[in-house]
């Protein structure tokens, strides 16, 4: 079996499981998982929220060390024999809560984590604990992000609809109903709400009432993974069919690029760019007006699941070969690629910390150039921290669990 079948085979299963545990009627622990990132602000320091499986934690971007636990003060919690506490919250005690999907600030040190255990719980930063083991109870599990608007939230289920929750009360404004299930987050734009579904279409909902605005979502061909892209008028969609569709807001596709793989992440517009990539390991520059290619590389020799992150020179993927790899944004031709040790699988997206502003050498926290931060399946390099510049000489850090 050649490299591009057994990995398309593995991928497979991973997908065989999470479908197993969607038919399932409890919300029990999901089989598989994946890690994700996501930079607070927290008593006016950064710090990079990182859940994985029943565990979140907080670490610190300049040294990925366990950050602190402080009062609103900003000073440090200890225990009763005056050690200092770290920022930590274990779902084995609030349910067997298990988390893939980002939190939404609330203000006043307040986070909205959505669970897999049908519920959303209300977080207290300070503290790191849920300020109820119920939380907020959900009709069926997330495992995406959880869209907002000024009174809204747009909370996409597992299990073939999307609710609307009031903000303020968590009271049921509407429920809308897709055939399957959202694996990410809606798209809020002009009063509409835009969802991908698992069962290959896109759909878009009044979202004051829940009420279809189109009279048929639109027909993908396959499962669509990631959250649309918006730009001038038209929204950008990948989808397990290879294509990348370019559809007009009256739900009418007028353009499409058809890739080599399936296209599991959302398109990056950069500089009149769309930049995709593929689970054949490919990465595509892509003109918005006829979706015709610009270029395309076969940077990795395994699937890129994550979008790209994008700069003035370079396109940074990340692949399911352990490796990340630095293109020119111009030509596509690989400049650099890092490997992580022991070549664990990257299936999250990167989140790039920029360099402080302004630099303080003094600081302890200071971090001195902008680092791509990559998370993996492997606990041992759950976080792996590695220069924009990238050099051989100019590695970052590595957070393990």
């Amino acid at each position: 079996m050649n490299t591009r079948k057994r990995g398309l085979s593995s991928l497979l299963m991973v997908l065989v499981a999470v479908l197993l545990v969607a038919t399932g009627c409890a919300p029990t622990r999901i089989g598989v998982s994946w890690p994700v990132m996501q930079p607070i602000e927290l008593n006016g320091k950064l710090r990079v929220l990182v859940a994985y499986n029943q565990v979140v934690t907080l670490i610190q971007p300049h040294n990925g060390t366990l950050a602190r636990l402080e009062d609103a003060s900003g000073d440090p919690r200890t225990d009763e024999s005056g050690n200092p506490l770290f920022w930590t919250l274990d779902g084995h005690q609030y349910e067997n809560a298990q988390f893939f999907a980002r939190g939404l600030d609330l203000g006043e040190a307040l986070y909205l984590l959505p669970a897999y255990n049908n519920r959303l719980l209300t977080v207290d930063m300070l503290r790191a604990r849920p300020d109820s083991t119920a939380g907020i109870p959900l009709p069926a599990p997330v495992i995406a992000d959880v869209a907002v608007s000024e009174d809204t939230l747009y909370v996409p289920l597992k299990f073939g609809s999307v609710v609307a929750l009031d903000r303020d009360t968590y009271a049921e404004r509407w429920t809308a109903i897709t055939r399957d299930g959202a694996w990410s987050a809606p798209l809020l734009v002009d009063g509409v709400l835009y969802v991908s579904s698992v069962d290959h279409h896109l759909y878009a909902f009044d979202a004051e009432t829940g009420a279809a605005v189109w009279e048929e979502p639109v027909n993908l061909q396959g499962l669509a993974g990631a959250t649309p892209l918006y730009h001038d008028g038209f929204l950008y969609v990948g989808s397990y069919s290879h294509h990348v569709y370019k559809i007009s807001t009256a739900g009418e596709i007028v353009a499409s690029f058809k890739a080599n793989n399936w296209v599991w992440s959302t398109p990056v517009l950069y500089d009149g760019l769309l930049y995709v990539t593929d689970l054949s390991g490919y990465v595509f520059a892509i003109n918005p007006e006829d979706m015709t290619q610009v270029w395309a590389t076969k940077a990795a020799t395994r699937g890129i699941r994550p979008g790209p992150l994008v700069t003035e020179d370079m396109v940074v993927v990340a692949s399911r070969d352990g490796f990340v790899y630095w293109l020119s944004r111009q030509t596509g031709d690989v400049l650099d690629s890092y490997e992580i040790q022991s070549r664990p699988e990257i299936l999250s997206d990167l989140v790039l910390i920029p360099a402080s502003e302004p630099q303080d050498r003094s600081n302890p926290e200071n971090i001195d150039e902008p680092l791509i931060l990559v998370s993996t399946t492997n606990t041992a390099h759950l976080v792996v921290a590695v220069p924009l510049d990238y050099t051989n000489d100019n590695f970052g850090w590595n957070y393990s669990r």
